[in-house]
């Protein structure tokens, strides 16, 4: 029996499209799931009717969708079609007194921009970056807090045709720095300072420290920066000219919008790199067609929107974000702590500016309902009708708790994919139920099936998720990986008899068509040879009321290297674990996951590592089990918990 929390109206955004594409098809698509059985099985011309549908502006328009090649890694998206996404966002709306943007921070509200306010403000830092050498090829990259000065520098980078890269400034200097000199930009844009938990936090040293790694760095554009900070950068960074810049400038000229094919680099985007150097995943307009379909398909939004997503610059769905712009929806900006004036600032902030969609990570949902926040009379008063849930695996009793404790009838989505794609396999659908712990379908488009370890489909079964035909947001390739080698062994060596991606998610597709996670497949438990994913652990762990949090890997046992043991860390609401609370743990795993899973360690800890992104950090930790290095920590938010976990490894 399944556990439905919500369910879809009847006229909804989905629905409407169905109905669009059975009146192009010449036949009636009586569910989602036709409609994603016809999006697979004629796959380019359910793009171009997508494109259609969405009225999305191109600069010139494709006439087929794709060239198919082999292997189909190698296809082309578009060709022949040019686009510019700072175009779609901005051209038709030149004049428009609409709301564009509001930005905020801890100390409150920064900026209220229409979309006119910004078309004259990108028009005058387009001039700016241009006259510093930015053109069509060139690349530009931010150092940056999520403000409105990091959109605008996006969108005149676009709007120039450059390549655009971004890092948070809340990365340490040896992370930055392995993503930035793998760019190697020709202009870095920054900010002289960000504020975290009510501090104001200088970046002067990590700009600096950057600066000199990059070696084809010209031209620093600071943002808030004083006449001190000026000459110092001037004094220790001779080579690179120093411009200080503000969003004051307009400029009543239009806009040239550089022209950008579909095999043409829009982003450079950067997985994690937790235990090695991050890769530098190239990405074309492919994304921005993909993300205005998750948009208004999957979360049913419109120009009527005002939609916000707790996120970093260094995190893809800062880009997921602000490609709203593209249909006219208005963003909500947020830089800062959620937690800094009480949990219920980020739900405050929604109320306030009428937010409807309301976007983050299940970490952070998690943490409210561990910390028992009852929501219920600020977002009932507020617009919201759909919550947004990714990064990790949102469990079952995450859901309940936002029905329970934060809203009993709004729509909530657990969304997941990856930076390597810049968007979604599996997300929401405002024409499906929402069930729970289960995220609601396979996207449109996006030919996504579980394997076993056989190669064969399955359902119903956990297994490896795949997706087994091109989709426009796959990468263009990777940097530095000229005889794309690394790109073909990331995605494409898990079943090489098989032309797939595997993605490295272990999940099962239901028979309704909704996808359960079980987490990473890397991290994927294996004790005797019975596979289960670390996410089923984590579900029943955190109905443990003394556990706060919990990490858990396999690792080789001594005595026979073929099979494994499984470790656990935990980390308490109270002071010590007991052997009480220990039988208390082992016997819920017996009960109800599998007694194969029961762990033969469990260690006390005082933290459990997550990435700046708010992902739990289960691979350096298993890393350190099996004696290997841990390359890069930069990207670890609370590195130096690691340290305890190398002290416990070892004993």
């Amino acid at each position: 029996m399944v556990d439905v929390l919500w369910q879809p109206p009847e006229d909804n955004a989905m629905a409407r499209f169905r109905a669009f594409v059975g009146k192009r098809i010449g036949r009636k698509l009586h569910s989602y799931s036709e409609l994603y059985d016809y999006s697979i099985k004629h796959n380019g011309e359910f793009w171009l009717l997508f494109i259609e549908y969405a009225q999305i502006p191109f600069l010139k328009p494709p006439a087929v969708a794709m060239e198919i090649r082999s292997p189909w890694r190698k296809s082309q998206w578009f060709p022949g079609s040019y686009a510019n996404w700072a175009q779609m966002a901005l051209q038709n709306r030149r004049n428009d007194t609409k709301l564009a943007v509001e930005s905020f921070d801890e100390k409150g509200a920064r900026v209220k921009w229409s979309f006119a306010d910004l078309y004259r403000r990108v028009a005058a830092f387009q001039q700016l970056v241009q006259s510093e050498g930015l053109s069509k090829g060139g690349k530009l990259a931010a150092f940056m807090p999520n403000t409105e000065e990091t959109l605008l520098t996006l969108l005149a980078s676009v709007s120039c045709g450059a390549t655009f890269s971004s890092t948070s400034p809340d990365f340490g200097v040896g992370a930055a720095a392995d993503r930035l000199t793998q760019f190697n930009p020709q202009i870095l844009v920054a900010s002289a300072y960000y504020f975290f938990k009510g501090k104001k936090i200088s970046v002067l040293e990590k700009i600096i420290e950057i600066s000199k790694k990059v070696e084809a760095l010209k031209t620093l554009f600071i943002f808030r920066a004083e006449k001190p900070d000026v000459d110092f950068l001037q004094q220790t960074l001779p080579q690179v000219k120093i411009v200080v810049v503000t969003v004051e400038e307009e400029s009543a000229e239009e806009i040239r919008f550089a022209p950008y094919a579909f095999e043409d680099p829009l982003y450079v985007m950067y997985s994690s790199g937790t235990t090695g150097l991050p890769k530098g995943i190239i990405q074309g307009h492919g994304v921005i067609i993909n993300h205005v379909k998750e948009h208004t398909l999957h979360c049913g939004s419109s120009s009527a929107d005002k939609i916000f997503y707790y996120t970093t610059c260094g995190w893809m769905m800062y880009n997921w974000l602000v490609s709203a712009l593209c249909f006219g929806a208005s963003l909500v900006l947020f830089d800062g702590n959620p937690f800094h004036h009480g949990s219920e600032l980020l739900f405050k902030l929604a109320r306030e500016t009428g937010l409807t969609v309301f976007g983050t990570s299940a970490k952070y949902l998690t943490t409210l309902m561990q910390h028992k926040f009852e929501g219920k009379e600020i977002l009932q008063k507020s617009k919201v009708r759909l919550i947004l849930s990714t990064g990790s695996v949102l469990p079952p009793e995450g859901f309940r708790y936002v029905y329970e404790h934060l809203h009993p009838s709004i729509h909530l989505a657990s969304i997941s994919g990856g930076t390597d794609l810049n968007g979604c396999w599996a997300l929401g659908n405002p024409d499906e139920p929402v069930v729970s712990g289960e995220l609601q379908s396979r996207g449109l488009g996006m030919a996504v099936e579980i394997f076993n370890d056989e190669a064969k489909p399955v359902v119903d079964e956990m297994g490896e998720l795949v997706c087994t035909k091109p989709f426009p947001s796959m990468p263009l390739g990777f940097l530095g990986d000229t005889d794309g080698a690394r790109y073909k062994s990331s995605y494409f060596d898990r079943f090489p008899q098989l032309d797939v991606w595997a993605h490295g998610d272990f999940a099962c597709l239901t028979k309704r068509g909704s996808i359960v996670l079980g987490g990473r497949s890397d991290a994927t438990l294996n004790p005797g040879g019975v596979r289960i994913g670390t996410a089923e652990i984590y579900r029943v762990l955190e109905q443990i009321g003394f556990i706060e949090d919990s990490l858990i890997i396999g690792r080789p046992m001594k005595e026979a290297k073929d099979d494994e043991e499984i470790v656990l860390f935990v980390k308490l609401q109270g002071e010590n674990l007991t052997d009480e609370q220990i039988s208390v743990i082992k016997n819920t795993i017996r009960e109800k996951v599998s007694p194969r899973h029961v762990p033969q360690k469990i260690f006390q800890v005082k933290d459990i590592p997550y990435t700046i992104n708010g992902k739990k950090v289960e691979l350096a930790v298993k890393y350190i089990a099996l004696g290997r290095a841990i390359t890069n920590r930069e990207t670890i938010a609370n590195k130096d918990s690691l340290l305890e976990y190398e002290k416990l490894l070892k004993a």
